[in-house]
């Protein structure tokens, strides 16, 4: 099997210099039967991770391209450890589950951990069923060296829903299905989650530390749902689509603390 990479090549001298290339490299995958991986394939994201670019299906698995900017990058396949709670299937119960995984750059750069919040009722959308909630695992990818098993992924973290709010109140974290796993870039202990209030539209945010269970200051409203009249788009689009969080951060030169003390 052979993965296709189309890269567009500019001049410095004029745009109008611009052309496709494409090249052709083997694939490489650890697997029997690829079959089903790429049936139907669609990118959910790609995730730049130290040298190479990851482009992530989340019901699927990660193309993992090394030394994508070197003239032959090494393409592998690496499937994601999915839960196995979920229902549903075809494109719109796939593109729904996505909204309950994510692939996150963390310490630095240092770690590539897949985040998983496996409801326990099986929806994929939805406010949760009675006496249910959701597990959250965090998990390394580690490449080992292994001509046979070049990569694995390390278990980091288990929590569940039990745990969350029996650590905090309900004014602190509201008993609600968890959503758009981010970790943080620094700390790979610290989760920003999503919530949706699925018949108003309002979309929360809250930060949690998985090594303690603690709540991470306040509840913080993204958007307002249908009272938000100000960002009525984005409102009905968050809530259909629920697209994952892009991590940015201001530049290290700019110490916003002392601008704010010096105006």
């Amino acid at each position: 099997m052979q993965a296709e990479l189309c890269v567009l090549r500019s001049s410095l001298s004029s745009s109008d210099d611009a052309k496709w290339e494409t090249k052709v490299f083997p694939l490489q995958y650890q697997y029997d039967d690829l079959h089903y991986d790429f049936l139907n394939w669609e990118v959910d994201g790609v995730v730049p991770f130290k040298n190479a670019l990851c482009w992530v299906n989340y019901c699927r698995g990660i193309l993992f391209f090394d030394g994508v900017f070197e003239d032959r990058p090494k393409v592998s396949y690496i499937r994601l450890p999915l839960d196995t709670y979920f229902r549903g299937t075809g494109t719109d119960a796939d593109a729904r589950k996505g909204m309950y995984r994510g692939l996150c750059v963390t310490e630095g750069g240092h770690r590539l951990v897949f985040v998983d919040v496996a409801r326990h009722d099986g929806k994929c959308y939805g406010p949760r069923m009675p006496n249910t909630g959701f597990t959250l695992t965090s998990r390394t990818l580690k490449m080992t060296g292994n001509c046979t098993t070049p990569w694995e992924w390390n278990q980091d973290a288990v929590v569940t829903s039990d745990e969350l709010w029996h650590a905090n109140t309900m004014e602190s974290l509201p008993r609600d299905i968890v959503m758009l796993p981010l970790l943080s870039m620094d700390k790979a202990n610290v989760a920003h989650l999503s919530m949706l209030d699925w018949d108003g539209g309002r979309f929360s945010l809250v930060s949690i530390d998985l090594s303690n269970m603690q709540v991470m200051g306040p509840v913080i409203t993204y958007l307002e749902g249908e009272d938000d009249t100000a960002d009525a788009d984005i409102v009905k689009t968050k809530q259909v689509l629920c697209a994952h969080f892009i991590p940015s951060e201001f530049p290290k030169f700019l110490d916003l603390r002392e601008r704010e003390n010096h105006p």
